[in-house]
């Protein structure tokens, strides 16, 4: 990573900026938060691959791919947080904390990995799926809702 980050988005938001007409608060609010540093961490990348891996072949699936390795080229080259260990044992304390709360993540680890990654950053969140990262420790924004940091 080379520059400093203060957001982390979730796949959901990925996938909205890829659309080709994005939700108009959403990309206004990336383009807000833009200059205090937006990154990815390498879960997100593996969910938008998996889930374009589960289309069926052909132009659609390409397509797709192509604009994707492209935000990955444009938006997020040096910006991409690699999991560490310090990232799995933070995602772990979290899961034990949502466990104890009977919020358990066992069946969400993409988002209990997410979680760690940005508590141990110190990021905040942006991200649809508030319910999920309720009580993680983490600052979380949805910019589909009205209300805006």
């Amino acid at each position: 990573m080379t520059r400093p980050l203060g957001w982390l988005i979730d796949t959901n938001v990925v996938s909205e900026m890829m659309r080709p007409a994005p939700e108009p608060r959403v990309a206004g609010f990336l383009d807000g938060i833009s200059p205090q540093g937006i990154g990815l961490a390498s879960i997100t990348v593996w969910e938008v691959l998996n889930g374009i891996g589960r289309m069926e072949a052909g132009r659609r699936r390409e397509d797709l791919s192509a604009r994707f390795q492209g935000v990955l080229d444009e938006l997020f080259r040096g910006r991409i947080l690699d999991w560490t260990l310090a990232d799995a044992r933070a995602c772990a304390r979290i899961m034990e904390a949502k466990r104890r709360r009977g919020e358990p993540l066992d069946d969400h680890l993409p988002d209990a990995m997410l979680a760690g990654t940005a508590v141990r950053h110190g990021l905040a969140l942006v991200t649809r799926n508030e319910r999920d990262f309720r009580s993680t420790g983490i600052e979380v924004v949805n910019p589909w809702a009205d209300r805006q940091r």
